[in-house]
Order: C-alpha cells, then sequence, then structure tokens
C-alpha cells in the first residue's frame, strides 16, 4: 500500500503514537525500520515520510520537518554515521 501512495505521486506519512497505555514510546525508529523491512519502502523514503511529510500532513512543515536554519528541531547524534539509510 505505502508504494502506491509513493508511486501516485502522493506524499506518504509516517507517525508514531505516542499512547502512554498502549505505545509507551516517541523513538520514530519503531515506525522507520518496519516500514522499511517489512514494506520494502527507501530509507529515503521512510525518513521523508516520518519528518517532512508528516510535518506537511499537519500544516507544520515552516516550522519543523527538516534541519534547517529558522526550524525548530530536536536532534541528538549519539554517533557518526556513513549515510541516512543507516538510520532504520
Amino acid at each position: 500500500m505505502p508504494k502506491k501512495v509513493i508511486n501516485s505521486g502522493l506524499l506518504l506519512a509516517l507517525a508514531k503514537d505516542y499512547n502512554l497505555g498502549f505505545a509507551p514510546s516517541g523513538n520514530i525508529n519503531l515506525v522507520v525500520s518496519p516500514i522499511c523491512i517489512k514494506l520494502k519502502i527507501g530509507p529515503e523514503e521512510a525518513v521523508n515520510g516520518a519528518k517532512i511529510n508528516g510535518a506537511n500532513a499537519v500544516d507544520l512543515e515552516h516550522k519543523v520537518g527538516l534541519i534547517t536554519i529558522g526550524k525548530n528541531v530536536i536532534l541528538i547524534l549519539i554517533k557518526a554515521i556513513n549515510s541516512y539509510a543507516t538510520i532504520p
């Protein structure tokens, strides 16, 4: 299904429901990784779906969604990575 969305030209937005009763984690990798593995979505598409497309879906793309000047970001780098493709 997500591949059909992407191939049709629509933006795929991914989100994590931070629900204390059911899913008590704000870790977006718990969304991005299974999408890449189970649904064969590329890392770039999955990260875009979780960041800029997710922000766009809730009309916040002017404030968040990209790491760039003028936008709010919470970014924690624990160790160096070779490519965004290693995130999922």
